[in-house]
């Protein structure tokens, strides 16, 4: 897992993409298109980065503009 890298791609993808998406003030949050699906996949692992099974988790989305 290299987190710097994983921060650069969303630093990237932030300043050329989502900085630009259309922001609901009164929503507080992103406009997005209707209908829109999306799949979250989480992988857990232990310190030596081998996968850990039957782990509960919980994604949550917080997003606060600046």
């Amino acid at each position: 897992m290299d987190v710097k890298r994983d921060y650069e791609a969303w630093e990237n993808w932030w300043q050329q993409t989502g900085r630009h998406l259309p922001f609901d003030e009164a929503k507080g949050q992103l406009v997005l298109q209707e209908n829109l699906n999306a799949t979250i996949r989480v992988r857990v692992v232990d310190e030596d980065g081998e996968p850990i099974s039957n782990v509960r988790a919980s994604v949550h989305n917080f997003f606060r503009a600046f």
